[in-house]
């Protein structure tokens, strides 16, 4: 099998997110391409009118880069992101590469592994079951049909989708390039996802398809595309019917569909309330699908059968949690587990204020500190090998930036107070080009340190009223350069 932008075997689709073209031709004119072909854009949809079969391969990392390195175990893809792209690519008509490197051990790391079998699962779980096949061997399926090839609903009927493999197929006439095939249920069918093939083996043809359900009374388009080819799988609005109905509105010959299937996706838990940070209390909300329960911690451990079952009302914290969710089906878990922080702030976690006769003066004193500085621990004392930093100059400011540097690397500290009227939670962020930390009444509240491009870094802290000394430290190494600080009640 060789891979290259023209195949011969298989070609690239284009990019490296392993995003498939909706519109995806396996045909190819493979004559004219070759490897850096500079239409590369052409290579997602294909050459509706191409000579070879060449399908498409999508190709991504699982992690940053392709090959291993250490510290990126938190950029690992998420599952949503791994399942945005499989619906992207396999279920677009593609093959899925995707790379996972080996670590310095030699095997793959264990977040890699996780993540992996969570995929899996939820694709095993999603797929298990062909809702319309389930009801065809139970309830009944009813099936109406604008045209069947040669009236031999036996050999070529709509009943052939239903059927697995591709050599029972539903087929019109030779002079049909449109038609329509409905399926009605003795009893409601619930999904969330389509499933469609092309008799792939007697060619590419569909042009033009569209899926619709009768939901009260009234037809809902749920789903819809151009190409269909060897497999087309779709993510559709969660929908209850007894009539279903497939439309072809265009191909380039008589139309030929070998699968429609619909399956239910596992239950997700869906928060009202996100987390976050609040005063004194927060609420948590958060509901699942008919049928299920969500049952929940509050230290992020995963729920089992036996936690307990979040109550229908908001549920009142008071403390911090790390909330996790899970929807259940009986003592079946879903593999999809909701989590969030909630960050629950007192009075009594207040810092001391200070008062004063005379309000201080507004803006900050600021100090530059020559030298390179690889850390703001090494001109504030806490790196015991690093030299002591040289005062190279001085002023005052109205506001916080990186400005007093003129040209050249070097650091910073800022002074000044930040004032109260009341009490409560504040917000405090840097945003720098490299490093920063920020201390409010003698407290750590910002730690935006190491070398890095403009980042922003929030902490929270309550506040009494009254003033609170501020202190700003930062470095820049080289390079570009940012710094810009934030600090107002939390709304």
């Amino acid at each position: 099998m060789h891979l290259s932008d023209g195949g011969p075997d298989v070609r690239w689709c284009g990019n490296e997110r392993a995003i498939g073209s909706e519109t995806n031709w396996a045909l190819l004119r493979r004559d004219e391409v070759y490897p850096g072909y500079p239409q590369y854009q052409e290579l997602g949809p294909g050459h509706e009118d191409g000579t070879h079969w060449v399908p498409y391969e999508c190709n991504t990392s699982i992690r940053p880069g392709w090959f291993w390195k250490a510290g990126l175990d938190d950029q690992v893809k998420s599952l949503e992101t791994l399942l945005d792209t499989w619906y992207a690519s396999v279920g677009r008509s593609g093959n899925f590469l995707l790379n996972c490197p080996p670590d310095d051990r030699g095997r793959l790391p264990d977040v890699d592994v996780a993540r992996l079998a969570e995929v899996g699962r939820v694709l095993k779980e999603t797929f298990d079951e062909d809702l319309l096949r389930t009801a065809a061997e139970g309830p009944g399926v009813h099936f109406l049909a604008s045209n069947v090839r040669g009236d031999d609903a036996e050999r070529f009927g709509p009943i052939g989708l239903l059927e697995p493999g591709r050599e029972s197929y539903w087929a019109l006439d030779d002079d049909h390039t449109t038609g329509w095939v409905e399926l009605r249920f003795e009893e409601p069918v619930t999904f969330d996802n389509v499933w469609l093939e092309e008799a792939i083996q007697l060619g590419q043809r569909i042009t033009q398809w569209r899926v619709e359900a009768a939901v009260d009374d009234a037809w809902a388009r749920v789903a819809e595309g151009t190409t269909l080819g060897a497999r087309r799988v779709l993510r559709t609005p969660v929908t209850t019917t007894k009539k279903l109905r497939l439309y072809i509105d265009g191909a380039k010959a008589c139309p030929t569909v070998s699968r429609l299937s619909l399956y239910l996706s596992p239950p997700r838990v869906e928060l009202a309330t996100p987390g976050g940070t609040s005063f004194e209390r927060a609420e948590l909300r958060a509901a699942t699908r008919p049928g299920a329960v969500v049952r929940w911690t509050r230290d992020g451990s995963e729920p089992t059968a036996s936690s307990p079952e979040l109550p229908a009302g908001p549920v009142v914290l008071t403390d911090s949690a790390t909330v996790a969710l899970r929807a259940f089906e009986g003592r079946r878990g879903s593999p999809y587990v909701t989590r969030a922080e909630f960050q629950v702030l007192h009075a009594s976690d207040a810092l001391t204020p200070i008062h004063f006769v005379r309000a201080p003066d507004p803006g900050f004193t600021w100090r530059r500190y020559a030298g390179r500085f690889q850390s703001v621990a090494q001109f504030e004392g806490a790196d015991p090998g690093a030299s002591a930093p040289v005062l190279d100059a001085e002023g005052r400011a109205g506001e916080v930036s990186a400005a007093p540097l003129d040209d050249g690397p070097g650091a910073l500290v800022f002074e000044g107070f930040l004032y109260a009227r009341e009490l409560g939670p504040w917000r405090v962020a840097t945003t720098s080009d490299d490093g920063s930390r920020v201390w409010l009444g003698g407290r750590l509240v910002v730690d935006n340190d190491g070398l890095h491009g403009a980042t922003r870094v929030e902490g929270t802290v309550v506040l009494a009223a009254g003033y609170y000394p501020v202190r700003i430290a930062y470095f820049d190494a080289g390079g570009g350069r940012a710094l810009a600080f934030e600090a107002a009640p939390h709304r």
